[in-house]
């Protein structure tokens, strides 16, 4: 309108301003879900979220809460839950969920629905476990209409776990110390991949039962530790009256308050307060121990203005370490002349697992001598429960099938360990196995002495055969070192026949340095009994020879009669040097634990995807030396594939501090390495440390009968061997200057360090 709008008008007022506005509500939908996991080893919902170490032979219970937290129903919830392990991932479990409460509606908004679901036991699963749960629901109304405008919705959870093996492990026992007579050596090395500190508790003597228990002895703490690094902890560390100790891991990264309010790292906290606690208190003790081990919170008494320490465990978890024990004693004949041996830290899966239709725990030593050749045997023993303990022992001879000879111990303590001398029961002149029964679990370590002769080794559980058949035994065991026969060594295997029932055919196989066969022997084992199978002494020729053995439990069956499936055995290597063939007087001795399948390689041609799910491809050794001390490493590394091919390694060095360098190796099959450090001018005199054997490139192939080619294999074993005030092929020293015990097979928790160039 031409001169709009007008000026100087008087606006009209709106006599009504209620009117004037128009609301619409519109309600928005925002579909949401969680789902929160946990895990737990009695069947029972909700468990922990916390890492934790996995239980030997205990069934997990993954636990699953299912929650609505948005503001539509939800529809189609598509459960599955993954496991992933060094043995490769696994669906476990998957379901569609279609209701809640009410079995007729779909999942209403702020409703939670429960799940859960057991598997069989991680056993022989090396490393870390990994579960992941993954929920995806569609949004709908009450009526199951779907909302077309409303993607699906979905969440994802998971936590980890670990399952110890062989040695690696973050609580270890140690049944046997002896500083009172014996210069002890305890040496705790890293194999994970961040930073640690250890805590060692000690123990006295044997004594009563709780609640009049002692408690530890003495706690010692290691400095911080580099993944590959160990810390030392001499026979001044080690107090006199010590018997046994347990060696925790702690985490020495996260800061936590200390009970005054102040921050320190973890790992201090745990150190510095624990002392003023658990030394001398079984009760106190106990409560750590049990919190520790279920990845749980302890915490410490009330102090006098209300603080209290607080030791999160599962929130933060430490690193697994390994240990080896060297000891040097006086000789039980001549005590101006000493004697050596050596044994590794014995890891939650050593300890075996409750028998649920026999009741109790039950091991095996192998090896057990009673006045037999001037040589006697000592049965450690290490209660790792948290009650008291009694034990028996059944003694069985060799090639003696029937009527064993019972020996018992009342109790033993937590934490304590008593020493059982197989002469009050058995011998002279006896040769055999024990088999131990015991209501709590228990640690196991067998010394053997006698004139220039010193020997240990870690006892073995027993097969439980229950519905999930639990077993550490394989039927094919390894031995990566033995000395050869021309250089005065006799080389015996001990085999130890797992079942109770069924007697085994046993086939050793005696190799050369270059993998090809010297001899085989075949022998009989008795149920529950054990046998002994001799590469003899020839002569006494010098050189550096040695070799390796395969033991294998072989199918056999009697005319009339159905083939016997091969019962899984567990051996031990004893290599003693003699002055001459005729064994006139013997120089000195060593004993390990041969390995097994699970540990070190799935014989012949490896499983699933070959590689790390067929075998071992890094080792530990916790001990590292060029006479320092009086000590000097030798190392035999062996490649236990028998396909053609080769596997290149580094041997990591480190010290105290971290790592210093790495020297690069390659085996072809079968082959054995061996490293006398004492030759190798590029380590320094009076070196100490640690070293990590790792393979970095192989290629041992496997095809299928058409030619497709379907894995590559890897597995690598090696011993340590220890000369003290000796070297090999030196002037013979007085004593029995040797030692040697098993590295350690770590999985895929070990850091990863620079790539070397090593081979291809």
């Amino acid at each position: 309108m031409p001169g709009w709008p007008l000026k100087d008008q008087t606006p009209t007022k709106d006599p009504d301003l209620t009117n004037n506005t128009d609301t619409e509500t519109t309600k928005i939908e925002c579909p949401a879900i969680r789902v929160e996991k946990t895990v737990s080893f009695n069947g029972q919902c909700p468990g922990t979220s916390s890492r934790i170490s996995v239980p030997t032979g205990k069934r997990p219970t993954f636990c699953f809460a299912i929650t609505n937290v948005g503001t539509t129903y939800l529809d189609q919830i598509v459960l599955v839950d993954t496991l992933r392990t060094t043995m490769g991932t696994i669906e476990i479990h998957r379901e569609v969920i279609r209701s809640g409460k009410t079995s007729k509606m779909p999942v209403a908004p702020g409703e939670t629905v429960l799940r859960q679901v057991e598997i069989p036991p991680l056993t022989n699963m090396c490393g870390t476990v990994s579960n992941t749960v993954e929920v995806t629901a569609i949004p709908v109304n009450s009526g199951r209409t779907v909302y077309p405008c409303l993607s699906p919705v979905a969440h994802i959870d998971d936590l980890t776990l670990d399952v110890p093996c062989g040695g690696a492990d973050y609580r270890l026992a140690l049944p046997a110390l002896n500083p009172d007579t014996c210069d002890t050596w305890l040496q705790v090395q890293n194999v994970g991949d961040a930073p640690t500190k250890a805590l060692v508790l000690l123990w006295g003597l044997p004594g009563a039962c709780p609640p009049q228990a002692a408690g530890p002895l003495k706690l010692e703490c290691t400095g911080l530790l580099r993944p590959g690094s160990a810390w030392s902890f001499p026979s001044d560390r080690v107090p006199p009256g010590t018997r046994s100790a347990i060696v925790y891991s702690f985490n020495a990264t996260d800061e936590v308050k200390t009970p005054q309010g102040n921050l320190l790292p973890f790992a201090d906290v745990a150190c510095r307060s624990l002392f003023q606690i658990v030394v001398g208190d079984d009760l106190q003790w106990i409560q750590f121990d049990h919190a520790y081990r279920a990845g749980g919170t302890f915490l410490g008494p009330l102090g006098s203005f209300g603080e209290q320490l607080v030791l999160d465990f599962g929130a933060h978890p430490g690193q697994p370490v390994a240990v080896s024990v060297n000891r040097t004693c006086p000789d039980p004949v001549d005590p101006n002349r000493n004697v050596s041996a050596a044994y590794t830290g014995i890891s939650s899966d050593r300890l075996g697992t409750y028998d649920p239709v026999y009741g109790g725990f039950a091991y095996y030593a192998p090896l057990v001598f009673a006045n037999k050749g001037g040589l006697n045997s000592l049965i450690h023993l290490q209660n790792l429960g948290i009650e008291c303990s009694s034990l028996e022992l059944w003694f069985k001879g060799q090639d003696n099938c029937l009527r064993p000879i019972l020996g018992d111990v009342l109790a033993v303590a937590p934490g304590e360990s008593v020493v059982f001398d197989p002469n009050s029961v058995v011998g002279p002149d006896w040769v055999g196995s024990a088999w131990i029964r015991a209501s709590e679990p228990m640690a196991l370590v067998i010394d053997t002495l006698g004139p220039n002769h010193f020997t240990s080794y870690t006892g073995v559980p027993a097969d439980v055969y229950d519905a999930d058949g639990f077993s550490l035994g394989s039927m094919v065991n390894y031995a990566p070192l033995v000395y050869s026969e021309h250089q005065g060594w006799d080389s015996a295997i001990q085999v130890q026949n797992l079942s109770g029932a069924t007697a085994a055919k046993v086939k050793v196989y005696f190799l050369d340095k270059s993998g090809d066969v010297i001899t085989t022997v075949v022998d009989w084992i008795c149920p529950r009994g054990s046998q002994t199978f001799f590469l003899p002494v020839i002569s006494n020729m010098p050189g550096n020879w040695v070799g390796h053995a395969r033991v294998e439990s072989q199918e056999w069956w009697t005319p009339g009669t159905t083939p016997v499936s091969m019962p899984n055995i567990q051996s031990v290597v004893l290599l003693e040097r003699w002055s001459d063939p005729a064994r006139s007087e013997r120089r000195e001795a060593v004993a390990y634990n041969a390995l097994t399948e699970q540990l070190a390689f799935d014989w012949q041609v490896g499983k699933l995807d070959g590689g790390t799910q067929s075998g071992s491809a890094v080792v530990a050794v916790p001990l590292l030396a060029k006479a320092n001390r009086g000590i000097s490493s030798e190392l035999a590394i062996t490649n236990l594939v028998s396909k053609p091919g080769f596997t290149d390694f580094a041997i990591y060095i480190y010290d105290q501090n971290g790592l210093l360098d790495h020297v690069c190796q390659k085996l072809h099959d079968r082959q054995v390495e061996y490293i006398d450090l004492a030759t190798w001018g590029y380590v320094p005199q009076r070196f100490l440390g640690s070293a990590v054997i790792s393979a970095t490139f192989w290629e041992h192939e496997v095809f299928s009968p058409t030619g497709g080619f379907e894995r590559n294999l890897v597995g690598l074993g090696a011993v340590v061997v220890e000369r003290v005030n000796g070297a090999q092929n030196g002037t013979d020293v007085p004593g029995d200057e040797s030692k040697a015990f098993e590295a350690i097979p770590i999985f895929d928790q070990f850091v990863e360090e620079p790539r070397p160039d090593c081979g291809p």
